[in-house]
């Protein structure tokens, strides 16, 4: 019986003593450590977002399904899964409730009831800017946060109507400081994400052109009440109109021009019956479908006539009737065109490049079927009739075709 007592003492010193202190107590020390926490603190952020689009393409046009376009999506405002409510609650809002420069909403957090459904979205007032014309137009932009476990819990990592016992929806208003309570573990959620995006039918309001706005929201912490960091959205929206290029002729309307060359006659001993000699300047304005944005535009001017016999830069007029059009039945003018305030010499049928049409001098012009004013850029055509003398040409009515021809990189072929 001793020896049974004494083998008894030695297996607890050796194993209960001895496991006790191995497991036991470094296993209490464990379980008594603080629970570690993750922070991401809010930070200040610069996004750059670009939107290009062709008119015909451009998304939420009328008659395609209409989609949420996101300048920013799910951006994180912070979050402390140790202390929920340290940035959980955040909010963002408005530098001005009135002036649209930077965006114009709510400038200050709203009351919240937890609960209490809220308001799912709110819309801000901003002004876009066209980049040529310095047109401004004023757009809705939508935004929106979602409520998140980032330490998760057993409702998963994103609060819904569902999983959380405060009816909150998916999205909510970032004016609230509204936070969701998972009813199956009790946990609040720790932060927030900001989603921003083009409020529906917003975006077919963009014509031709370049526009570009700045989208500022601050931040909000709830305990204290203090701005904790700033939003910024850089936001492009680069928009040709591919079938809206128009060579625009502000002396004729909608009319099909009909251009007089003016032709005077002078009295001369050296040209029987006397010497003739005319010319005209046609007003011209070339769009580009792109608010005169383009690097470049090609011209090209033709009469659509085939002359034997004639310069590379002249153009022609032919005697109605006449079976052909040799020197007795034509009357021969030249094409100057001004580009920029600069003279610009004509071939018949050739290409001209016009390059820096984006620095380029500019004119407002209204235009069938375009909304808004647009920017064309002045190139008037001089035509000079070559002098005749009146004997030398068949007596009647003279008529042709002056075609122009524009091309450029936003222009459809």
């Amino acid at each position: 019986m001793v020896r049974q007592y004494n083998y008894g003492l030695t297996g607890l010193r050796a194993y209960g003593l001895t496991g006790l202190r191995a497991y036991g107590l470094t296993g209490l020390l464990l379980l008594s450590a603080p629970a570690l926490s993750t922070i991401l603190p809010p930070s200040s952020a610069t996004i750059p977002y670009t939107l290009s689009s062709d008119i015909t393409t451009m998304p939420n046009r009328p008659g395609t399904f209409i989609t949420n376009v996101y300048v920013a999506f799910r951006h994180q405002g912070g979050y402390d899964t140790a202390l929920p409510a340290r940035w959980g609650r955040n909010t963002w809002v408005c530098a001005s409730a009135s002036n649209p420069e930077n965006g114009a909403c709510n400038t200050s957090p709203m009351g919240f009831t937890p609960g209490v459904k809220i308001r799912g979205r709110e819309f801000v007032r901003l002004i876009f800017t066209e980049q040529r014309s310095k047109q401004r137009m004023e757009i809705l932009m939508g935004i929106s946060t979602y409520l998140r476990w980032n330490g998760g819990s057993a409702c998963g990592s994103e609060a819904t109507g569902i999983s959380s016992d405060t009816s909150t929806p998916a999205f909510t208003s970032p004016y609230y400081p509204a936070y969701a309570v998972c009813s199956k573990d009790g946990k609040q959620t720790d932060g927030k994400e900001l989603n921003v995006w083009f409020a529906a039918q917003q975006l077919p309001r963009f014509t031709g052109g370049i526009w570009k706005a700045r989208l500022i929201l601050n931040e909000m912490q709830w305990r204290p009440s203090i701005q904790v960091a700033t939003f910024t959205a850089d936001i492009t929206v680069d928009v040709t109109d591919k079938h809206n290029g128009a060579i625009y002729l502000p002396a004729f309307g909608r009319a099909t021009p009909l251009v007089d060359l003016n032709l005077r006659t002078k009295p001369l001993s050296t040209a029987p019956g006397g010497e003739v000699s005319g010319g005209t300047v046609i007003d011209t304005c070339l769009y580009d479908g792109y608010n005169s944005n383009s690097p470049w535009l090609k011209v090209t001017l033709s009469d659509l006539l085939t002359s034997s016999g004639r310069a590379a830069d002249l153009f022609s007029v032919v005697k109605t009737g006449a079976a052909n059009s040799q020197p007795l039945n034509r009357i021969d003018y030249r094409v100057t065109l001004n580009y920029n305030g600069q003279p610009v010499k004509v071939e018949n049928g050739k290409e001209i490049t016009l390059t820096g049409v984006n620095r380029a001098l500019i004119r407002p012009v209204a235009l069938p079927g375009i909304p808004h004013p647009v920017i064309c850029v002045p190139a008037p055509l001089t035509l000079d009739v070559l002098p005749f003398a009146k004997a030398s040409k068949t007596a009647g009515r003279y008529q042709g075709t002056l075609r122009v021809n524009l091309s450029a990189t936003a222009l459809a072929p």
